[in-house]
């Protein structure tokens, strides 16, 4: 009975911290590259301010950072509203943002920009 009542009280601390996206830090905060296209944007969540983002053709919202390789002018066209891209990216989880939406990636590579 004891290792019912450990064996409850365990599984509802781990789906509780996993409900809260709390847990052990990332052994792998940076994810394989993909590439994707999509469009930059301003989005807003309930009762927020609206967010720059970059939506891919299929509705996945992500926070574009900025690679070393990538030159200011690129990165200034792919994050200007209206612009869609098609980009290598990669998903950073070391990096944080304060707009409560979206996955935050790193710009690999600007591919093609599309006016």
């Amino acid at each position: 009975m004891y290792r019912r009542k450990v064996f409850v009280l365990l599984l509802t601390m781990v789906i509780g911290v996993s409900a809260c996206n709390i847990g052990l830090p990332d052994l792998f905060p940076i994810s394989a590259p993909f590439i994707v296209k999509g469009t930059f944007e301003e989005r807003a969540a309930f009762l927020q301010a609206p967010c720059p983002v970059w939506v891919d053709t299929t509705g996945v919202v992500y926070h574009l950072f900025q690679n070393e390789v990538i030159s200011n002018e690129d990165f200034d066209r792919v994050t200007t509203p209206g612009v869609t891209s098609r980009l290598r990216l990669e998903i950073r989880r070391d990096l944080t943002v304060g707009c409560p939406m979206g996955k935050t990636v790193e710009v690999i590579q600007v591919l093609e920009i599309i006016q």
